[in-house]
Parts: structure tokens; sequence; C-alpha cells
């Protein structure tokens, strides 16, 4: 019985001409030679581990970061989902969305794509036979979703999972997301290239947050504003932009949402702004899915002192850890020299050092943002040293509990460790913006 991907689809059938082909620069891909270096890496891992196969799951979930470990071997992603097969020979599968996007051809070879092997997914049923089909029915296969923390190690569907188990007893499963977390932590020079440029576009949204607060606008204007900077530049849509806005000196009943940005309610809302308001934000960037993070503050008006004081604090903090971040250095010895700052002052703060960032937020480190005591692991990656050409994102989200436990600033740089140090690549301003109402 043929089944439906060993039908023809139209892309399959002679035709005078192949896959029409994308201007380089057009769409961001990475070079087969990168493909290459990583396959060969992963492949000698899955040697060691005695794996036969990758069986990848991708999803939107978490803006997206649950495509991480996919993209990461695949350099693909859909808003979809998608599964992969990746032997440790042979031809690499894909298989995403339905049969008509399919035609006449995928556009995702245009690109130069990494996989020629794109099919339909045609449900867990098919995914079982391609893999018996290939012998894999009594094998070892590492189930890869995402990095551990970043959003679910769970990430399969139960019912897949289950049919998965129940129609391949022969199969071991195993955990295959640790080996491709750890290729993940250095980045090679094509990766930051894409970090640089997911970089500018942070910037670029910095740049729109401020010409766009203004009286009488927006919240949901200004969200637009930076959500177009970016993809009107080659930025892929990424909606994790946690903004929230209030008035400083209304003596409100309640409580105002300006320690940390705020997931929007379904969509920014349509507040009008005014004299007297804060916009802080913590939002994402991504160039070929490769994330830039970053956090800014915009006043509108004459900011209080103890706004400025508050600012000083953050930038202090900041130069403090890009000052500590440097290979050879422990992740310890530069959180705790940023919060000293801030302590020292009779500050407080919700989030106050650095994470990894890379094709996810958070990757390798992931536990020098919080407390020690809120997340144990942060006192165990106090031991581990920065290295060369690892990337990562501070966290600075400052306020005075003193004068208000409501009202806070954040600030949030990404850097590149070179072996000369730190890198800041956004380079937002750090003086305190104050528009005028």
């Amino acid at each position: 019985m043929t089944r439906p991907w060993q039908t023809p689809l139209w892309h399959d059938l002679p035709r005078e001409k192949g896959v029409t082909q994308m201007e380089i620069g057009d769409f961001p891909m990475l070079s087969l030679n990168e493909r290459d270096r990583r396959w060969t890496e992963l492949r000698k891992r899955m040697s060691i581990r005695q794996v036969d196969a990758l069986l990848l799951f991708g999803s939107d979930a978490g803006y997206g970061r649950a495509f991480s470990n996919f993209r990461y071997v695949t350099h693909f992603a859909d808003s979809r989902g998608a599964w992969a097969i990746f032997p440790i020979k042979g031809e690499c599968t894909i298989m995403c969305g339905p049969r008509h996007i399919h035609l006449p051809h995928f556009r995702y070879k245009a690109f130069g794509s990494w996989v020629s092997d794109f099919r339909p997914d045609y449900g867990i049923n098919y995914l079982i036979a391609e893999l018996m089909e290939r012998g894999l029915d009594k094998s070892r296969i590492a189930i890869v979703t995402c990095p551990p923390s970043t959003v679910s190690l769970d990430l399969i569907p139960q019912v897949a999972m289950e049919k998965l188990r129940q129609e391949l007893p022969g199969v071991e499963f195993v955990d295959g997301n640790v080996m491709i977390a750890e290729m993940r932590i250095i980045k090679s020079e094509e990766e930051l290239g894409f970090l640089y440029k997911a970089a500018e576009l942070a910037r670029k949204q910095v740049e729109a947050l401020i010409n766009g607060m203004q009286v009488g606008r927006t919240e949901a204007d200004l969200y637009a504003d930076m959500f177009s900077a970016s993809v009107r530049n080659g930025g892929e849509p990424q909606l994790f932009n946690l903004m929230a806005t209030g008035n400083v000196f209304d003596d409100d009943p309640g409580f105002k949402f300006l320690l940390h940005g705020c997931s929007q309610p379904g969509c920014p809302t349509m507040r009008k702004l005014r004299d007297g308001d804060l916009a802080i934000c913590e939002f994402h960037t991504q160039y070929g899915g490769y994330m830039s993070g970053c956090e800014f503050s915009v006043f509108l008006g004459n900011a209080p002192k103890e706004l400025r004081e508050i600012h000083a604090a953050c930038m202090e903090a900041l130069d403090t850890g890009i000052k500590n971040i440097k290979p050879g250095a422990t992740m310890g010895e530069a959180w705790r020299a940023m919060r000293k700052v801030v302590l020292d002052r009779g500050m407080d703060f919700v989030e106050l050092g650095f994470h990894g960032h890379g094709l996810a937020s958070p990757e390798f480190p992931d536990g020098g943002v919080y407390r020690e005591e809120d997340v144990p692991r942060s006192a165990v990656l106090g031991d581990v040293p920065f290295e060369e050409d690892m990337t990562v994102v501070m966290n600075i989200d400052v306020h005075n509990p003193n004068w208000r436990k409501d009202v806070g600033l954040k600030y949030g740089e990404m850097l590149h460790i070179t072996k000369c140090g730190a890198k800041p690549l956004i380079n937002f301003p750090r003086e305190f913006i104050c528009n005028k109402a």
C-alpha cells in the first residue's frame, strides 16, 4: 500500500525549472559549513552515547523557544510545529505542516536549506511507520525538545509519546537535550554574526520606544512601533515584549505594574500616555532564530529624584557586570559584585545578574539572575568560569522599597565574552531618558 508521503506531490513531478533560489541576504541562512560542523560533532556525541537517531519535536511554546534545539540541528522552524528524524548515518527528514503548504514545492528549499527531505506532517502513525521503515524499531532513540528549564522537557503531546512507546516496544527512548545544550554554549563565528545582527535590531527597538513615548499615544502604539522596527529590518516576528506603563505620581489605591514588565493581556492596552508616565520593558529580537535580549525604561516628563537615583544604581550595576564578566572569572563573582552595588545603596531587585542567550532565552548559564535561595543551582553555577565566545544578557531590575514598592527601572544589555572581556552589543543610551511631556 502506498503511504500518503509516498504519493507524488506537485514538486515531485517533472517540470522545466527547479525551485527558484532566493538572493543571498534576502533570508538569513547559516552556511552548509556550519551545518557540517554541527552534524559531525553531534554524531560523535551520539556515537559515544550509543544513540542511533534523534527524534526532534519543535513547537511555538514559550514564544518559539521550544523550537531552539530543533533549529540548532536543522536550521528550521515553523509556527505550526514539526517533527524531525536525524539518524546517526543517512538523511535528515523534517515533517511539518499540512500537505497543501508543500505545493507546488516547499518554499524553505529556496533559501538554501540544510535539509532537502521535507514532508507534510501526516500524524504520529506516519512518523512511526517511517521509523520502522528505517529499521529504527529496535534501536536507541534520543528525544529532543528544548534546553533544560527553558520551557519544559515534557513538550511532546502525551498521546504522541504513549503511541510511540506502544507501537515501538523495542525502542529505548532517552533524553537528547543535554548533549545539544552543551554544544550550544560556545558560539561559532557565524552564530556570533547572527547575534550581532539581533542586537542591532534590539537597538532599533529601543530607539522606537524612545521616539514613541509621547503624550496622547497609547501603550499599543509603543508596542507596534517596537515590533515594526525589528521586522522591517529583517527580524523575525517576536512577540516577547514584557511592557508596562503607569503614572509615577498617581497615588493609586491599588498597585502599579512597574517593577518588572508584564506579559500582554491578550494585546497591549489602549491606555493613553501622559505626563509622569514610566514605560518599562523586557523584549527579545530574533535574526535567523538567534535571539538578543534587552531591557529599557523611558520616562515622560520631569522624573523625580528617586527614579534618577535608581537609574544611577542600575548603571553602576551594569558597569560592574561588564567589568567582571570575562574569561576565567567565575559567574558568582560577577553577579555578587553587581548585587553589592545595589544593596549597598539600600535598594532591592527583582532580577539582577545574567543568563545565556543564543537560540533561546535562557541558555546556559541560567541561574545567575535570581537570588541564590530562590534558584539553588545559582550557588553551584557560582564556581563556573566564563569562557570566550559565550553570549549572555544582563537583567537589571532595581527598585527602592523605601520610596515605592511598586515602581522600579529595568535595563538589560547583551554581551559577547571575548578574550579581552565583555563586549556590549546593543549599546543603548546610558543616560536616563526623560522625554518632554
